[in-house]
């Protein structure tokens, strides 16, 4: 099974509050294939993730997933700045997810 690596590019200052983004990697690490096979087969998820799982390979479904869950984490409104520092961004290019401190240098690289 293939696992998602984090490399941290600049020292992450501790009140980047990105932990909830390594609780995340782990989370699809762990049971990502399940996930995956259980939205393919219809099992699980919603309509749409099901016909995800059965149109991407199972690398392009994690990281949708996990780009998701940060989008989750940025906008959530429960505890404002609790999971996503202000000024920090992500995006998903390709084959890896990024995150920007405030200065727009990458601090992480979220890849397979």
């Amino acid at each position: 099974m293939k696992a998602l690596k984090i490399e941290i590019e600049k020292r992450l200052p501790p009140e980047a509050n990105l932990w909830q983004v390594f609780a995340s990697v782990g989370f699809w690490n762990e049971n990502g294939q399940r996930v995956y096979d259980e939205n393919r087969a219809g099992k699980m998820g919603s309509k749409f993730t099901q016909g995800e799982a059965k149109r991407l390979s199972f690398e392009e479904f994690v990281l949708n997933s996990l780009n998701s869950d940060i989008e989750t984490l940025k906008s959530s409104t429960r505890l404002p700045n609790k999971y996503w520092e202000p000024g920090f961004t992500h995006g998903k290019g390709g084959s890896h997810i990024w995150v920007s401190n405030p200065k727009n240098e990458r601090v992480l690289f979220i890849h397979f």
